[in-house]
């Protein structure tokens, strides 16, 4: 009896170390390592960029991010804004109990591209049509162009040269664009006719185009007169006459209106009849400086003084402006005097 509860006790005793041991050995599994993983997305990768970091680490519980700027946080997914261009090391450190792990990832931030901004500068030797025009592109950080010539025709072209080839005014258009999918506009007015300065038209020579194109001046090809007084023997007020472009028509009626019939520089002009016009004016004195500007190419003057049909001084009653065409100067004279010439104008 007492052997078998010896027995017994060892057998008690060998199955509680079995036991312990067992337990023991299923306390002592280790921890999982953790891994460290993480993606990243941007929708500009251009200064300043930010940049969304996804985390897919597993068996951490514990984050750690290096951004590579000299920033860092403890956030799991965080988002950071680099806002320098350059190249950056992104790291992330993954803690968990069984242990640490890390994952590197190279994030590149470009500069940014500026904007363009369209320019262009054009020109040409001749404003009659058909005109040439040779465009030149002074556009600045672009890469495609698209121009507009104004007249139904375009290019694609940097720098163009077109043909216009009828009579107008056209607004020429430049859009310049770039990657970062902005575009600016630059535009200029472009003018053609049928006139050049020094063309035989109308009776005489073309003097003077207005900005149009379309209209202007034109001289009589030999002067009306080498020695005539600009009045007819009284002085009147003439209301201050007007010196302006476009004025000397307009003078020459009100000088006939005041000094009414006579032979004088006003009426010379008037009564003239040349290669079928008969709608002469004595110049302005603005029109008249015109006419001296382009004498070599009209041609046929002399250096001596040319009357006008605009009054000088105040009260506009003894002189009028006249010009010397052997240096252009302008001054007031007499209107008595009668040794300055006369050349008629007339308008188109």
């Amino acid at each position: 009896m007492k052997f078998t509860s010896i027995i017994k006790n060892i057998i008690m005793f060998c199955l509680s170390i079995i036991t312990l041991n067992s337990c023991s050995k299923k306390d002592s599994t280790p921890a999982p390592q953790p891994t460290s993983s993480f993606t990243w997305q941007s929708t500009n990768t251009t200064a300043p960029s930010t940049v969304v970091f996804t985390n897919t680490s597993t068996n951490a519980t514990s984050y750690s991010w290096d951004f590579g700027d000299g920033n860092s946080s403890i956030v799991a997914s965080p988002t950071h804004i680099y806002a320098l261009a350059g190249t950056y090391t992104a790291k992330l450190v993954a803690t968990g109990s069984g242990g640490t792990a890390s994952m590197s990832e190279v994030i590149t931030i470009k500069t940014p591209i500026p904007s363009p901004v369209a320019s262009f500068t054009w020109r040409t030797s001749n404003t009659n049509a058909p005109s040439t025009v040779v465009f030149t592109n002074t556009s600045t950080n672009a890469t495609s162009y698209s121009w507009d010539f104004g007249d139904g025709n375009s290019s694609t072209i940097a720098s163009p040269t077109h043909i216009y080839n009828t009579v107008g005014t056209f607004t020429a258009t430049l859009i310049a664009s770039s990657s970062v999918g902005s575009a600016t506009s630059a535009t200029q007015i472009i003018t053609t006719s049928i006139y050049t300065i020094g063309q035989s038209y109308g009776g005489g020579k073309i003097f003077y185009i207005d900005s149009t194109g379309l209209h202007g001046l034109i001289s009589a090809t030999t002067d009306q007169s080498t020695s005539i007084a600009w009045y007819n023997g009284t002085f009147l007020t003439s209301s201050s006459l007007s010196t302006a472009i476009g004025s000397g028509k307009q003078n020459t009626l009100i000088i006939i209106g005041l000094q009414g019939s006579g032979n004088y520089a006003a009426s010379l002009c008037k009564n003239l009849v040349l290669n079928g016009y008969n709608d002469w004016y004595l110049p302005s004195k603005d029109e008249l400086n015109q006419l001296y500007i382009q004498s070599s190419i009209i041609g046929g003057f002399t250096s001596t003084f040319y009357w006008s049909s605009s009054d000088w001084g105040d009260p506009h009653t003894s002189s009028a402006w006249a010009q010397n065409f052997a240096d252009g100067t302008q001054n007031g004279h007499d209107k008595a005097r009668n040794n300055c010439q006369v050349r008629a104008i007339r308008s188109f």
